[in-house]
């Protein structure tokens, strides 16, 4: 096995400062392992064979994986943030479809690919808790509320509503309903 010139010529407490190093970078979470490496003109199989070799670069090794792998409150924020920005409004992605075809004898004829952009719609749940728990003094009004079980009635409409808008309204609704029945809607038996 050949080894650079360079490592064989690194002692002990080179290769130790050198791994800590690397495994302090590397728990910070920005870049991979083998980037590092190769910034710091190490190969990887070096770093593996000291980190099995020296106690405390295995040490360093699992500090890095463990700090790694722990949940980052303020970075989950984030992401939460970003997964609910994405139910509100919505979001595209692409769904891509391989056809493959055959001859008789198992071998690839053609291959075609199908790229068809696909759009989920905003999720009702995920609008309805952001309006709640953003905007709670207008959107947090529950079963227990007195003003939400207010009778409504014919009077208490016209007193409050003008009879012209009124006379509208029940206009269009009333041409709302007339073109549901000609489209064969649900109330056009």
């Amino acid at each position: 096995m050949r080894k650079n010139r360079r490592q064989a010529t690194f002692t002990p407490e080179k290769r130790i400062a050198l791994g800590r190093a690397i495994y302090a970078e590397y728990a910070k979470g920005i870049y991979s392992l083998e980037s590092i490496c190769k910034a710091k003109k190490v190969a990887i199989r070096s770093l593996y064979d000291w980190t099995d070799k020296y106690a405390e670069l295995a040490t360093a090794k699992k500090n890095a994986t463990d700090l790694l792998s722990a949940p980052d409150p303020d970075a989950l924020k984030v992401k939460a943030r970003v997964s609910l920005e994405k139910l509100i409004t919505g979001f595209d992605y692409e769904e891509k479809t391989v056809d493959v075809e055959t001859t008789p004898s198992g071998a690839i004829k053609a291959q075609k690919i199908r790229r068809v952009t696909k759009h989920v719609a905003p999720d009702t749940t995920a609008v309805i808790f952001t309006l709640k728990n953003t905007d709670a003094e207008n959107f947090n009004k529950g079963v227990n509320d007195t003003n939400l079980f207010t009778e409504i009635t014919v009077e208490s409409l016209q007193q409050e509503i003008s009879p012209e808008a009124l006379e509208l309204a029940i206009k269009a609704r009333d041409e709302r309903m007339q073109a549901l029945r000609k489209k064969g809607g649900k109330d056009g038996r």
